[in-house]
């Protein structure tokens, strides 16, 4: 897990092309249905605001790169670095109440 930069295109016109250039959260994830909502809802149970999430390939067999644009990149890296609920030994938390 680490931070790379993310090019976003504003606007292109004859005489240039305009972009904003962020810092995004690279996370290696399983290359499996499901594991980018699960790390999305974990986000959104902090009340973390995510601008734009997607996945690209990983030279590891079986996992994938998921690139995030987080309203607070810190705290979603502290977030993500934490043990989950099943892999710490406790209850998983309630799912917030606009994904029920």
């Amino acid at each position: 897990m680490g931070f790379v930069p993310e090019i976003t295109p504003l606007l292109e016109n004859p005489s240039g092309r305009l972009a904003r250039i962020c810092w995004a959260l690279a996370v290696e994830i399983d290359d499996r249905p499901g594991a980018l909502a699960r790390i999305l809802e974990r986000l959104a149970e902090d009340h973390i605001n995510v601008e734009s999430a997607y996945l690209a390939a990983s030279p590891a067999p079986g996992r994938s790169v998921g690139i995030l644009h987080a309203a607070n990149p810190r705290r979603t890296q502290q977030l993500l670095a934490e043990p989950t609920g099943a892999e710490a030994g406790q209850s998983p938390r309630r799912r917030p109440l606009h994904s029920r």
